[in-house]
């Protein structure tokens, strides 16, 4: 008798069912669960009458405790049980629509590759207009982004804004389709996306993020007055939020173009600061190289020489380092330091030598213009054909 009761027999199991289903078909999702909950954990060998057939129905009691758990926005406990639901039943006919819902986890949890697998594999067997197919759209689009696979996000995000105007994803699907098109320099398509975008969403949390995009966009075809007012709109609500180093980052590039190099000196180093104490050192050493040069312009050169050194140390192998090297050679010449930074200057060289679309030609231009006033007294050019046979 007891192992009947635990096992469950056929009534037990469909009045509890029923009950689950009574509640659903109420909208108390969270007394659903429950009920699902405790068939999945406690009725593990529960079999019940389908079509004069007895089957088993753990499966079914996992995917129902996965869906319901799913349904109430409960990522964790979805996952509990949708996890377990792979590890005993693989190849299972939920097994598409267990892991599409697992798909949201994963993605808000930035495992982005992870997502990208499953989403490949279960996407064709996915039916078309389902929540479960817009989900695995969303996320194969947002993962791609993410991982800077930029060309094919294309597809996906392009895909799901034309399918699913309604979709429960729609502003943050919107928002990297535009963003994507920034990623991919198409600035005039990314400038109407990101319009519209920030037109229709006022207060979204992703707002900073358009506002920069849109900035970087005016930004790229010289529209300098237009990008430093999308700056001020960003520093007036969100000077607190993660990205606000990056736009003043972008706010002392601009002053700089303008000629006016001590506010934009202000500007980076506002930005270093905040970048540092946020933990963003890929923007801080966006921040450093830029104050390198600047300080130059200004004829800081020993602050400028500072600023090198505190790139080479913690920032080595950053995409910017030839530029910051370069950008160094003049402080570093005038405070007697010349040798140390053209050797440093090779190595950029031989760096950048193997890597395709490098400025091979700029950066051998700019070593031997330092190399020349590095030696001025001792026969500059004719040390710099020496060196160079």
């Amino acid at each position: 008798l007891k192992g009947e009761i635990l096992g469950g027999n056929n009534s037990d199991v469909r009045a509890m069912l029923l009950s689950a289903q009574i509640h659903e078909n109420k909208g108390n999702m969270r007394a659903a669960y429950a009920i699902y909950e405790y068939l999945a954990e406690h009725y593990k060998q529960a079999k019940i009458q389908i079509d004069k057939k007895i089957l088993p129905y753990h499966a079914d009691s996992l995917y129902h405790a996965t869906r319901s758990s799913f349904g109430m926005g409960d990522l964790i406990t979805s996952q509990y049980h949708g996890l377990d639901f792979l590890k005993l039943y693989p190849g299972h006919k939920y097994e598409p629509s267990v892991q599409s819902m697992l798909l949201e986890y994963l993605f808000r949890a930035s495992e982005f590759e992870r997502c990208i697998e499953i989403a490949e594999n279960i996407e064709p067997k996915l039916a078309k207009g389902t929540p479960q197919h817009d989900l695995c759209l969303f996320v194969r689009g947002g993962s791609y982004f993410f991982v800077a696979r930029f060309k094919d996000a294309v597809e996906p995000l392009g895909q799901h804004v034309e399918t699913y105007p309604k979709s429960p994803f729609r502003a943050e699907v919107t928002y990297y389709n535009a963003s994507n098109q920034v990623k991919m320099l198409e600035w005039a398509n990314a400038a109407k996306l990101l319009d519209a975008w920030l037109d229709e969403y006022k207060e979204n949390p992703l707002r900073p993020l358009a506002l920069l995009d849109r900035a970087i966009c005016h930004y790229a075809i010289n529209e300098l007055p237009e990008t430093l007012a999308k700056i001020d709109l960003l520093e007036a609500k969100h000077k607190d939020h993660m990205v606000y180093p990056r736009a003043l980052n972008l706010r002392g590039d601009v002053l700089t173009a303008g000629g006016k190099i001590e506010e934009a000196e202000v500007a980076y180093l506002t930005a270093k600061k905040l970048a540092e104490e946020q933990g963003d050192y890929a923007t801080a050493a966006e921040s450093i190289a830029q104050l390198i040069a600047t300080e130059v312009s200004l004829e800081k050169y020993e602050e400028s020489a500072k600023f090198y050194d505190e790139f080479i140390n913690n920032h080595a192998g950053h995409y910017l380092e030839p530029q910051a090297v370069a950008n160094a050679l003049p402080a570093l010449i005038t405070v007697k330091r010349g040798d140390e930074g053209l050797e440093k200057m090779e190595q950029m060289i031989i760096r950048l030598g193997s890597q395709k679309d490098a400025d091979l030609e700029k950066a051998v231009n700019t070593y031997a213009t330092n190399f020349i006033e590095n030696y001025k007294d001792s026969g500059g050019a004719e040390r710099l054909i020496e060196r160079l046979k």
